[in-house]
Parts: C-alpha cells; sequence; structure tokens
C-alpha cells in the first residue's frame, strides 16, 4: 500500500518511467557460525516487479564444495523524493534562500529493512571426488614378535576447505589369502589429502592381502571402491 502511494505508476504494465522500485542488498556468511554479525555485503541493486513479487537475481559463484553459507536479505522503498512526482522545479531567483547542504537538493534514502531469517545453501559437488591412480600405496611384510605388518600410505587425496562441514575420510576393507572382506572398524580421515597406517596381525607369516578403499566425501556419499593388492615388503 505505501509502495503504491509513493511510486503510483509503478504497478502500471509497464511501469511509468519516472516510477522507482524498491531496493534490496544482500549478505552473506560462511562455515559454522550463522550470525549476520560475520556477513558481508554481495550485492544490491533494485528490485523486479515480477507477477505479484518483487524479486532480484545475484549470481553468487563459485561456491567452496561442502561448505555451508548463510545468506541475509534487506530491503528499502524508493528515497523519499524532496519534490513530489511530476512537480518541476524552477530557478531561484537571484538573491534567494538556497540550500546550505547538497543533501537538501536531493531526495531523501529510506532506511533498509530488518534482516531476513537466513536461507542456507550448501553446494556439493554431482560427482564424488575419488582416490587419484597412484595416490595409494601398501606393504605386507613381518612385523614385531612374529606378527606381520600391513603399511599403507595416501597422497594426494582430495582435500576440503577448513570451512567445509567435515573433512574427507576412508573405509577400509581386507581381504587376506583370498577369503572373505572384513571391513576394518575405524574410519580414517584424511589430513590435507594424507594418510599414513601400519596394522599389525598374528602372530602368522605376512599373507596375501588385497585392500579395498571407499573415500568418504564430507556430506557421507561415498565413492566406489579402489581396490589396490599389497606389495610384499
Amino acid at each position: 500500500v505505501a509502495l503504491r502511494a509513493a511510486e503510483p505508476g509503478l504497478f502500471d504494465a509497464p511501469p511509468a518511467d519516472d516510477a522507482q522500485p524498491p531496493e534490496y542488498r544482500l549478505r552473506r556468511a560462511s562455515g559454522g557460525v550463522p550470525d549476520a554479525l560475520y556477513a558481508r555485503e554481495i550485492g544490491r541493486g533494485l528490485l523486479r516487479l515480477d507477477g505479484d513479487e518483487f524479486t532480484a537475481r545475484v549470481d553468487d559463484a563459485p561456491l567452496l564444495a561442502y561448505v555451508r553459507y548463510h545468506y541475509w536479505a534487506e530491503v528499502r522503498m524508493p528515497a523519499e523524493r524532496r519534490l513530489p512526482p511530476g512537480v518541476a522545479e524552477v530557478p531561484l531567483p537571484a538573491g534567494a534562500i538556497e540550500p546550505m547542504q547538497p543533501a537538501q537538493r536531493q531526495n531523501a534514502a529510506g532506511a533498509f529493512s530488518a534482516l531476513s531469517a537466513p536461507a542456507v545453501a550448501l553446494f556439493m559437488p554431482a560427482d564424488i571426488p575419488q582416490l587419484p591412480d597412484g595416490s595409494v600405496t601398501a606393504t605386507v611384510g613381518p612385523g614385531a614378535a612374529g606378527n606381520w605388518r600391513l603399511t599403507l600410505a595416501i597422497r594426494g587425496g582430495p582435500v576440503a576447505s577448513p570451512r567445509a562441514v567435515g573433512g574427507f575420510a576412508v573405509r577400509l576393507h581386507l581381504k587376506l589369502n583370498g577369503g572373505d572382506w572384513a571391513p576394518e572398524p575405524e574410519v580414517l580421515v584424511l589430513n590435507n589429502g594424507a594418510l599414513d597406517l601400519a596394522i599389525e596381525r598374528g602372530p602368522l607369516a605376512p599373507p596375501a592381502v588385497e585392500l579395498a578403499l571407499v573415500l568418504v566425501d564430507p556430506a557421507g556419499r561415498e565413492a566406489p571402491p579402489l581396490r589396490i593388492g599389497a606389495t610384499p615388503a
């Protein structure tokens, strides 16, 4: 109602040339602290009448994968005109009283509204990252006290942003001497794309060991298993 009264031609089709739409301001914060205190402005501009609503589009890209983003919007009415629409100002005669400040000759900008409730977005890649070829090495050989030792190393694995909802991890499955696959109970967390692990079992002679590594992304999705054989030490 207030907008129709202030900008009477705004709702015409097409809108009047001198009708001014309301404005928006968009803020964004990323990471685990959903507080507008830490948000920065990423866009502002005029809203566009679309049917019965005023809308705006802001392209916010690129976004970091697995990072939670919070958005807050504010709106404000068009600036209050110093002169009513359709009124033309005549030049002041010589010696007339004139405004002392430039702002007195300009329209009065309105105040932005209170912040909206935060809208949350989380960008997840369509494809789950995988361990690159050659990034995993495994050896098996004698260990201490008659045990056998499996040594696993991962280098160059995927890395998530420090602000992501989590990191990458690996679920490990082992097959000994051609038997059944058995999962290891511990989920192995990658540290900057790397992992070093030593497993000792026995006392037995070193078996033939096959490994299946399932990469788990920060959202909990699992990539197809990467299968390799351990090299005798």
